[in-house]
């Protein structure tokens, strides 16, 4: 692919974004814009060349399945991206000030953009594409990489403003502007990452496979390097060059580059642990017997009648779980010709003959807790 930084930027025309980059005139980049994008770029790809992830990309061992529970776990992330806008705007002391006014700007641009623009279609064409159902934003529960991910930017960063805000209010002193400093350049250089993610998954994956990427791939790899310059380009004029300031810009950013890879790293090892032992989604579903339980319970007692969660009650559950239909759509298409509202209609009809029929009277808490633990156990071994 092209190299996409290059001394003049030029917009997405699928971008709505309200910044004067959206004239889609050629905006040349100041030295100080230059300089740093290009050394954050070359930071990022130096953590990246280190990653287990990226390293079996080029060897061409990453496979469409891992892809997809890649992207279907990071779908959980990008729902929540929006808090991570949250922090760096609730670090801002001061919208008088023209940099952090700047900075707010941007950060809500980059969420109007994405809202207004519904990259959540894209997403979900992107999912499509690694075989999962039409429609999925994320798959399953998040893992705990994702949980570990989504939490690491967040909590560093409220605990450093909790910190500050203690501080400014017992010297009755505005709280430092290096934590805000800090936390928009950790964003940027998430943004960034985004970019050369997307961009080596072009050229080490896509193109070796003969295959045209897709449109949220593609448009990432570019439209994420103009958001981390959005972001950046306030923060340049707080910091000379050769400063504190800056090198703590460097190491923000760096500690997002690394945290990106290692997220990679841990979602493709966890794709291969349940690779190991079975099918992915049959795993994820494991950890959500509970959910699905008490779901197919509401539906057999409020609209059944029933006194008893039978096999169907699970399925017409799943099913009409958000969450929990591309769990089970994943673990086998056959879900996917099941028409639930016909199920649902003609529920009784379809189980006349049944053997559950003959199913002992309700379970009391016990006999609930064992059917618990052998449905998990039956969802783990597949």
């Amino acid at each position: 692919m092209e190299d996409l930084i290059t001394t003049s930027r030029v917009v997405s025309p699928s971008s709505s974004s309200r910044l004067p980059r959206a004239t889609r005139e050629a905006r040349e980049l100041t030295a100080a814009e230059e300089k740093i994008l290009c050394d954050l770029r070359e930071q990022c790809e130096r953590r990246f060349d280190q990653s287990v992830f990226f390293r079996r990309l080029v060897a061409g061992a990453v496979t469409s399945e891992a892809l997809g529970y890649i992207f279907g776990q990071y779908g959980h992330f990008r729902i929540q991206l929006h808090r991570w806008f949250a922090v760096c705007i609730l670090l801002a002391k001061d919208a008088s000030q023209p940099v952090q006014r700047q900075s707010i700007m941007a950060l809500a641009d980059h969420i109007f953009t994405d809202l207004r623009d519904d990259h959540d279609v894209l997403f979900a064409e992107c999912l499509e594409s690694f075989g999962l159902p039409a429609g999925t934003l994320y798959v399953g529960s998040p893992s705990r990489a994702t949980r570990a991910y989504i939490q690491s930017f967040i909590e560093s960063f409220i605990e450093s403003f909790i910190e500050s805000f203690i501080e400014s209010a017992m010297d009755d002193i505005r709280a430092p502007v290096m934590t805000w400093l800090e936390a928009i350049a950790a964003l940027a250089g998430r943004e960034l990452s985004v970019a050369l993610r997307n961009q080596r998954l072009i050229r080490g994956y896509f193109a070796p496979h003969a295959q045209t990427a897709p449109t949220w791939i593609t448009l990432h790899a570019e439209l994420e390097v103009d958001h981390s310059l959005d972001a950046l380009r306030p923060i340049l004029t707080e910091c000379a060059p050769g400063t504190v300031s800056l090198e703590a810009v460097h190491v923000a950013a760096g500690g997002a580059f690394g945290r990106h890879a290692e997220y990679l790293d841990m979602l493709f090892d966890e794709h291969l642990w349940h690779s190991n032992r079975g099918a992915t989604s049959t795993s994820d579903l494991s950890s959500q017997v509970e959910d699905a339980l008490a779901r197919g319970w509401v539906y057999g007692s409020l609209w059944c009648g029933d006194s008893k969660v039978r096999t169907g009650h699970l399925l017409v559950g799943a099913l009409k779980t958000e969450g929990l239909r591309p769990v089970l759509i994943a673990m086998s298409r056959e879900f996917d010709k099941i028409d639930v509202a016909t199920l649902t209609a003609k529920f009784e009809a379809i189980v006349r003959d049944s053997p559950e029929r003959s199913l002992a009277p309700e379970p009391g808490p016990e006999e609930t807790r064992s059917m618990i633990a052998r449905l998990r156990r039956f969802f783990r071994r597949g």
